[in-house]
C-alpha cells in the first residue's frame, strides 16, 4: 500500500489534539498513524475521568462500540502511576500486556467491531478456550481474560510488528472471516508479508533527531534513544523473519539468540547509512537550513529506498538464512552418515547459474558448503537435503566450487560466500552496507569480541559503537530471562537456556593463573538455575534477588565488580540494585544440560543478596 505520509501525520495530529497531556497525546498520535496506514478510519476520541486506582488496577482507556468513541482517562492517578507509556511498559515487561500503547489496544477493539459481524454477540465475552499457557506465552495474561480482549491483544500486537504461531492466529475470529482487511492483518501476523507497522513513525522520530543535532555525525547518533528505537524496530522485522522460518524447522534457543544478535548489528549499520543519506537534506540549494516539515518530506526518499525497496529483499534473505541455519544444525547432528545435495526449486524463476548447482552432492565436511550453502543471492530459494551415500554419486569438488563461484558472481560475490549455520548469522559480515574486510574482523556478529585495533574509518567506527552499546546481546538475553521467568510461574524447568554474556579477558587471565582453562568464554543461564535462584524458600528468608534484578544481569555484567571465591572455586558478579547488593555466582566449566544436550559451559548457578561486609571475607579475591 502507498500512503500520503503528510496527510497521515496531519490527520493523526488533529485526532490526538484533544488530549491535553503531551505524553498521552504522543501515544495517541502513534496509535492513530498505525491505524491509518492500515487503511482504517479513526473513531472519535475524548478525554474522560475514568477513575483512579482500584483493586483491579487502573483503566487507561476504553472503547464504546455503540458511539464509536475512545475515552482516554485523564484522572491524575495516571500520571502518578508512571504515565500512559511507563505503566504500560511495566505491563509488557511482566507479560500482562502484549504492547505498551493503551490507545492502540482500544483501536484494536474498534477494528474488531468494524470487521467482525459477531462483535456485539454475547459469545465475544466468553472465556478463551485455547490453551491458556500458550496464550500467556505468545500474547499476554490479559489476552486470556475473554475473547474480546484476546482479539484486541492479538490485533494490537500485530500492529506493533509482532508475528505469531498458526495456533494463535487460527483461534482469532478473523481467521474465519471472508474480509480482505482481516486477511491482511493475519498476513502481517504470520510473516507472509513484511510487518513494518510502526516503522514509518520511528523513522520520523529519528529524522527529527537528525534535524535537532546537525553538528553530530551519523556514528555518534547511533547511541541516541530515538535512533536506537528505530534500529530495534528494524531488528524486530528481521527477528520476525527468523521466527517465521523456524516454524518450518525448529532451532535451539541459543542459536536463535545468535541469529537475532546479528540482526541487531545489520539493522544498526543499515541505519547508519540511512542517517548519512538524511544529512544532505538538511540544507537547501543555497545552503540554508530547511524548515523541519520540508526536511521531513525530502528525507522520505531515503525511507522509501531503504525500507520499501530494499526491505522485502532483506527480509527474504533473513528468512532463508535462518531456515538454512536450522537445517545445517540438523545435518551436523547426524554427522557424516549422509551426503548433502544442493537442490533448486527447478522452476522458471530459478537463475541459470543456480540451476547449474542442482543435484551437486558432496560430504558434509566439503569446503563447498562453507562458501555455497544457500542462500546464494538475494531472493535465492535454493535448499540442501540429506541423501543416502549409496544413492547418488559424489560430485567433482573442484567443478562444484567453480560452479558455485559462477552462481554468486557479481558486485557482492564475496558477500554470499558464507554458511549461515556455521556462523549462525542471518547476514554475512560483508554485505551491502559494510566493507569486504569485515569478513576478517574480530568484531563481526558471530565473533562478538571487541578488538582494540579496529581501523578508524566511518563504517568500522559505527560498528564499534553498535557493539559497545551491548544492545545486541543484552536485549536478547534480558528478554530471554524474562520469558523463562514467565513460563516458570506456571511450569517447571525443561532445559531452556540463555547466553547472558562472556568472560572478560582480565577474568580469563586471572583464572588461568589459578590453573583453570575455561572451555569457552560464554556464560549461560539455564531455566533450572533461574528456578533455583527465585525459589520461595529464599524469598521467605529475604535472601533472594528479584526477578527484575536477575533479568538485569546481562546489562550490568561488564561494569560489575568481579570476585574469585577461593573456597568454592567460583566467580561472583556483584551488582548494586534497588539499594541492596546482589551476588550472581558463575561456575566455570560446568556440566549443564542445554536444549537437551549435555555441554560444558560457564554457567550461572545461583544468586542472592549479601551485605557489604561479606565482600571483605578472606576467601574472596577481587578480580576487578
Amino acid at each position: 500500500m502507498s500512503f500520503d505520509n503528510n496527510a497521515i501525520r496531519k490527520k493523526a495530529k488533529e485526532w490526538a489534539s484533544v488530549i491535553k497531556d503531551p505524553e498521552t497525546r504522543d501515544v495517541a498520535e502513534e496509535a492513530a498513524e498505525i491505524l491509518l496506514r492500515q487503511g482504517f478510519e479513526l473513531p472519535r476520541i475524548q478525554e474522560k475521568d475514568l477513575g483512579g486506582k482500584t483493586k483491579r488496577g487502573l483503566v487507561f482507556a476504553n472503547y464504546n462500540a455503540f458511539g464509536k468513541v475512545i475515552n482516554v482517562n485523564n484522572n491524575k492517578a495516571i500520571r502518578k502511576a508512571g504515565g500512559f507509556r511507563g505503566y504500560q511498559q511495566q505491563g509488557v515487561k511482566w507479560g500482562w500486556l502484549v504492547q505498551d500503547n493503551a490507545i492502540l489496544h482500544e483501536l484494536a477493539h474498534h477494528i474488531d467491531s468494524v470487521i467482525n459481524p459477531d462483535y456485539d454477540k454475547v459469545e465475544h465475552e466468553w472465556n478463551v478456550e485455547l490453551d491458556r499457557q500458550l496464550v500467556k506465552k505468545e500474547l499476554s495474561e490479559y489476552a486470556a481474560t475473554n475473547r474480546a480482549e484476546y482479539e484486541a491483544e492479538l490485533i494490537s500486537g500485530i500492529l506493533r510488528g509482532k508475528v505469531y504461531s498458526k495456533e494463535i492466529l487460527d483461534y482469532s475470529y478473523f481467521a474465519h472471516l471472508d474480509d480482505e482487511r482481516a486477511k491482511n492483518i493475519l498476513k502481517l501476523g504470520n510473516g507472509t508479508i513484511v510487518n513494518d507497522s510502526g516503522l514509518p513513525r520511528e523513522f520520523d522520530k529519528m529524522t527529527e533527531t537528525v534535524y535537532k543535532n546537525p553538528e553530530k555525525d551519523a556514528a555518534v547518533l547511533l547511541t541516541d534513544s530515538d535512533v536506537r528505537k528505530f534500529i530495534e524496530r528494524q531488528k524486530l522485522i528481521f527477528d520476525n523473519a527468523v521466527d517465521t522460518a523456524l516454524k518450518e524447522v525448529p532451532l535451539d534457543d541459543i542459536s536463535v539468540q545468535r541469529l537475532k544478535e546479528s540482526n541487531y548489528v545489520f539493522s544498526g549499520i543499515k541505519t547508519f547509512h540511512e542517517l548519512n543519506e538524511a544529512f544532505p537534506s538538511l540544507l537547501d540549494e543555497e545552503g540554508n537550513r530547511k524548515p523541519f516539515n520540508q526536511f521531513l518530506n525530502d528525507v522520505q526518499k531515503v525511507y522509501d529506498a531503504y525500507n520499501v525497496q530494499y526491505l522485502r529483499t532483506e527480509y527474504n534473505f533473513a528468512q532463508a538464512s535462518a531456515l538454512m541455519a536450522a537445517r545445517w544444525k540438523q545435518f551436523e547432528q547426524d554427522g557424516d552418515r549422509y551426503n548433502l545435495q544442493y537442490q533448486t526449486m527447478y522452476d522458471k524463476r530459478v537463475r541459470r547459474t543456480h540451476r547449474m548447482l542442482h543435484n551437486i552432492t558432496l560430504p558434509i565436511e566439503s569446503p563447498f558448503w562453507d562458501k555455497y550453502f544457500p542462500p546464494n543471492g538475494w531472493n535465492c530459494r535454493c535448499t540442501v537435503v540429506q541423501v543416502r551415500k549409496d544413492k547418488y554419486p559424489v560430485s567433482d569438488e573442484q567443478e562444484a566450487m567453480n560452479l558455485g563461484s559462477q552462481a554468486t558472481a557479481g558486485k557482492y560475490q564475496e558477500m554470499f560466500m558464507f554458511n549461515p549455520g556455521k556462523r549462525m548469522t542471518t547476514f554475512p559480515a560483508y554485505n551491502g552496507y559494510t566493507l569486504r574486510k569485515c569478513n576478517r574482523c574480530e568484531v563481526r556478529p558471530d565473533k562478538m569480541k571487541l578488538a582494540a585495533d579496529i581501523p578508524d574509518n566511518e563504517v568500522c567506527r559505527a560498528c564499534r559503537l553498535l557493539q559497545e552499546s551491548r544492545l545486541a546481546g543484552i536485549h536478547s538475553a534480558t528478554e530471554g530471562i524474562r520469558s523463562i521467568i514467565r513460563r516458570l510461574e506456571n511450569g517447571y524447568p525443561k532445559g531452556d537456556a540463555v547466553r547472558i554474556g562472556r568472560l572478560a579477558d582480565d577474568v580469563k587471565e586471572f583464572v588461568r593463573k589459578k590453573g583453570i582453562e575455561p572451555s569457552t568464554d560464554e556464560i549461560y543461564m539455564t531455566d533450572k538455575q533461574i528456578h533455583h535462584a527465585l525459589r520461595s524458600v529464599k524469598q521467605k528468608a529475604g535472601k533472594a534477588v528479584t526477578a527484575e534484578q536477575l533479568a538485569a544481569l546481562p546489562s550490568l555484567m561488564d561494569d560489575s565488580e568481579v570476585y574469585w571465591d577461593e573456597k568454592a572455586g567460583n566467580i561472583q558478579f556483584i551488582t548494586r540494585q534497588d539499594g541492596k547488593i546482589q551476588k550472581f555466582v558463575v561456575r566455570l566449566n560446568y556440566a549443564a544440560k542445554i536444549q537437551g544436550e549435555k555441554k560444558t559451559v560457564n554457567a550461572f548457578i545461583t544468586a542472592g543478596t549479601i551485605e557489604e561486609r561479606n565482600l571483605g571475607m578472606k576467601n574472596l579475591v577481587k578480580i576487578k
